[in-house]
């Protein structure tokens, strides 16, 4: 009994299942669209997805900020509201607490999830000339809705990604008496560690701890650590970063909307380049890329055109998870493809905006009601 006892002690203790996560806008901060641990919604299920619960944010005059896509984590679901961030219960949209915002007229900029942290970037509605301009960054615990801590930012920003603990933060610009700027801060506490002038983050993408970033005069690129700040590449290229591969390898660019390029983020090497860009999805093995009424796929190494499948309308933003490529469609209902072959699977009229595809549910806001959908 005793040796049986001791074999038993010695067994490996399965780890805990994870908690589905949808930590930032595009998922990660790739912003790939693509969810690798989905498996409940797949081609077999998803012809059974059916809406559980709607939770409408109540209006509130004079503000400028709208009910956001979720993010999940923690058993939360995230978004913002035109009077703060709020949290629900992913099974019964169950509001679970709410942080109001500080300042009259501020607004949701960018949200993100890090551990048990909601990350909010967030500015004034209406500039007030004279008074400085001002952006907060602020710390939310993710279970209770209490604040940690709080920044305020000398500049107008709605534009940042979170990697490897850090809030990596761009300038919004165009305001002609403040440079460009790119600022890291920690999560843990809101210390800033770094700081790039004369460059700015177009987009929240980071590709395994760097950041790429674009001159002021969009004539150089530079990529820079996302836990330093210090340059690991630089390009005589205008190129303002897309997404990143799933695994962090590759960043896909865009330079003025004119194709996407396939870029090492270790180097800086370009691998390939298509004639076009927009959004897109990338799983590691393939790129999506809707265009006019089609859906071009792309080999996600050699840039190959896989494929080209027709859509009834134009799409937007496509969405990769179990197995599935979901696309809104302009005037028409949302399409679901098989990512394999480009079949069509499904479609939704009740789907109207970009999902979330997460733990066996999708979640959808039209900016004023949160809805969420599962399998029957």
């Amino acid at each position: 009994m005793k040796l049986l006892l001791a074999a038993l002690l010695a067994l490996p203790v399965p780890a805990p299942a994870a908690t589905p996560t949808w930590a930032q806008e595009g998922y990660g901060p790739g912003h790939n669209f693509y969810n690798p641990d989905e498996s409940v919604i797949n081609a077999s299920s998803v012809g059974r997805l059916r809406p559980r619960w709607a939770v409408t944010t109540p209006a509130k005059p004079g503000t400028c900020t709208f009910q956001s896509a979720p993010l999940a984590s923690g058993g939360r679901l995230i978004t913002t509201d035109p009077g703060g961030v709020t949290a629900f219960a992913p099974a019964t949209g169950k509001r679970l607490w709410h942080w109001d915002f500080r300042v009259p007229h501020e607004h949701f900029g960018q949200l993100a999830l890090d551990g048990d942290r909601a990350i909010a970037l967030t500015n004034p509605c209406d500039p007030t000339p004279g008074r400085g301009k001002a952006a907060y960054l602020t710390a939310l615990d993710t279970s209770t809705g209490a604040q940690r801590w709080r920044v305020t930012m000398n500049q107008f920003t709605n534009i940042m990604v979170i990697d490897r603990g850090v809030a990596v933060v761009g300038n919004w610009g165009g305001f002609g008496d403040e440079p460009d700027t790119t600022t890291g801060y920690r999560v843990s506490d809101g210390a800033q560690l770094w700081r790039v002038t004369g460059y700015r983050l177009d987009r929240g993408v980071a590709a395994g701890g760097r950041v790429l970033l674009r001159s002021s005069d969009n004539k150089t690129t530079r990529t820079v650590s996302s836990t330093t700040g210090k340059l690991v590449w630089a390009k005589a290229q205008p190129w303002a970063s897309l997404a990143a591969s799933p695994d962090g390898s590759r960043f896909l660019v865009s330079t003025d909307g004119d194709g996407v390029t396939s870029v090492d983020a270790a180097t800086g090497r370009v691998r390939w380049s298509t004639r076009h860009d927009g959004a897109l999805a990338d799983d590691g093995r393939h790129v999506f890329l809707p265009y006019h009424e089609t859906v071009e796929t792309y080999d996600a190494i050699s840039g190959r055109l896989v494929r080209v499948t027709p859509t009834a309308a134009r799409g937007g933003q496509p969405v990769r998870a179990g197995g599935l490529l979901y696309l809104t469609l302009e005037k028409k209902p949302t399409a679901v493809l098989d990512a394999r072959t480009g079949r069509a699977v499904a479609t939704f009229t009740g789907i109207r905006q970009t999902p979330v595809v997460v733990g066996g549910w999708l979640y959808t806001s039209d900016g004023t009601t949160l809805r969420g959908y599962t399998v029957s």
